[in-house]
Order: structure tokens, then sequence, then C-alpha cells
């Protein structure tokens, strides 16, 4: 793959899960029910100057090592990531309490502490997509130990079919990921002190984009990989993945799978995916066996309890 060089209503309301029960797999999905910018005043700019640059520093050093941490995601270089997070998460608090100063010195910049929520918030998702990718990694070197050592026992059979489905899953995970971390980009970015935008230029957006890229390859080579692997002939198999085990009314569930039988993955074959044993969508799987599905969550109260896919 190619390397690169360093330079979001109703109230919402819990309501159930899904458990997922399909051939030698089981997924669960909970369900719940679902529920600017900050106008920085011009006042008093002299009185708390020198914090508020101090705040404008750190939040910008927060950028430049997200900078480096969507660099280092790209590049799968985990440790760095790491650091990278690290500094990221290491100015929050910091710039938490100069604005708290700045807020006692000078009440009328209250508004102030809407710089603060889409760094919090850009951090947050930072975190869950390096998680993630750590551990899609950890099941891509696992998947191609078995892709290398021949048939596989019972055992190993199983725990692959287990390692590819949260792989999947994963990986549409963190293109959702994608989604958040590109709206809190795009807040930072807009975000004003005195008619000014102090976190402009940065290269964020970008760079979150071309993560974009690194899931295309990822999933490529992982779809490779399955079809790799010496799958026992006589094990017919189907996988269920769903991206989010947490959903609301009115959201989607979005997953897919893989079917496996008479010794290969079976292209043009009906898949019916039912919940509470009523047929709800209907897909075919593709040349490689593999299938997706989406299904918007009603909004209705009947969906409140417990329900099987």
């Amino acid at each position: 793959m190619p390397s690169m060089n360093p330079e979001h209503g109703q109230p919402r309301r819990k309501i159930s899960s899904l458990i997922v029960s399909l051939i030698l797999l089981f997924s669960s999905v909970q369900l719940f029910s679902s529920s600017g910018q900050a106008e920085i005043p011009h006042e008093n700019y002299d009185l708390i100057r020198s914090d508020l640059d101090a705040v404008i520093a750190l939040l910008n050093s927060s950028i430049r090592a997200s900078e480096r941490a969507f660099m280092d995601m790209y590049n799968m270089s985990m440790d760095a990531v790491d650091q990278d997070l690290r500094l990221v998460e290491g100015v929050i608090e910091p710039a938490s309490k100069l604005l708290d100063k700045i807020i006692n010195l000078a009440e009328s910049y209250r508004n102030l502490s809407e710089l603060l929520p889409p760094f919090v918030a850009l951090s947050g998702e930072e975190q869950d997509f390096a998680s993630m990718e750590r551990e899609f990694l950890g099941i891509r070197a696992r998947l191609l130990e078995y892709a290398d050592q021949g048939m596989l026992t019972s055992e190993e059979h199983l725990a692959a079919l287990g390692y590819v489905a949260r792989g999947r899953a994963l990986i549409a995970s963190m293109n959702s990921t994608i989604d958040e971390m590109l709206v809190y980009a795009n807040e930072i970015n807009a975000l004003t002190v005195e008619e000014s935008y102090p976190f402009l230029p940065n290269d964020m957006i970008p760079l979150i984009e071309k993560l974009r890229e690194l899931l295309i390859w990822l999933s490529i080579e992982f779809e490779e990989i399955i079809h790799r692997i010496h799958w026992n002939e006589t094990l017919p198999f189907l996988i269920l993945w769903i991206k989010n085990p947490e959903l609301y009314l009115g959201e989607t569930i979005i997953g897919g799978g893989y079917l496996f039988f008479n010794g290969s993955f079976r292209s043009g074959r009906n898949v019916e995916i039912r919940i509470d044993g009523d047929i709800r969508i209907n897909t075919t799987t593709n040349d490689g066996g593999r299938y997706s599905f989406s299904f918007e969550i009603p909004i209705d109260a009947a969906w409140l309890g417990l329900h099987r896919i």
C-alpha cells in the first residue's frame, strides 16, 4: 500500500438487544430510542489576551498532533499513533483550565467555552479509530497465519469465522468514525475568535480523508486473505456481522457476511435476514460469496424490547 510522508429530534430511549443468531456465529445489537458556533464577544480582550493566546496555541498544538496521528494511522504505525494521541489529550486539561480562568475574569467571554468541545470530541473519535485499527491489524495478522498454515483444525476454523466477522464489522465502524472525525474537524475549522479563524490553515480534513484510502486497501486485502484460507470443505457456514451493536430507533442496521458450502464461497445465492422470525431483508451473494444489507429501524414503540436476528 502507499506510504505517506510526515508533513451530528427526539429524546433517545434505550430499547433492546438484537440477538443475532446465524450458523456458527452470534452477534448482538443494542437498540435505543433517540431523542455552533461560539459567538465570541469583543470587549475586555486586553484583560485576557495572554491567556486566550495561550489557549489558541495549545489547541493549535493539538491540531498538529492530530495531523501526525492521522498520518501514522495511515501508515499503520500504532506506537507512534499512541504518542501522538497522548499529546492531543495532554493539551485539553490545561486549555480547559485557562478557559475557566478567562471566563472568571471576563464573564462576557463565557462563550469561549464553545472552543473546547469539538477538540474533545475529535480526540475521542481519534482514540476510537486507533483502538479499532489496532484490533483490526491483530485480526489481520492472525488470519494471515491461518492462510499460510494449510488446513485448519475445528477450533481454528471456528476462530477464523469469528475473526472474519469481527474484521468486517471493524472496517465498517472505522469508516463511520471517519465521518465523525470530519464533522468535528469542520467544526474546529469554523471556530472564530475576534472575527478571525485561529485554527486555520490545517491539514486535518485531507489527512482524515486519506484514511478512507487505507480502509479501501485493507478491505481489498482482507477479502484476499479470506479466500486464501484453507476452509474445511465439509463444514458449510454462513457468517454474519453487524457494524454497530448499539443503535437507536430510526437508525440503520448495517451488516453483511459470507456464504460457504460445497467447498467454496457461493455467488448468486439468496440470503434471507429474519428479525423475530419475519423476513425483513433479502440480499444476494456476490462473486466472492459476500453479501451486505441495511435495515432502518422503525420509529415505533413495538420495537422496544428484545429482538432476534
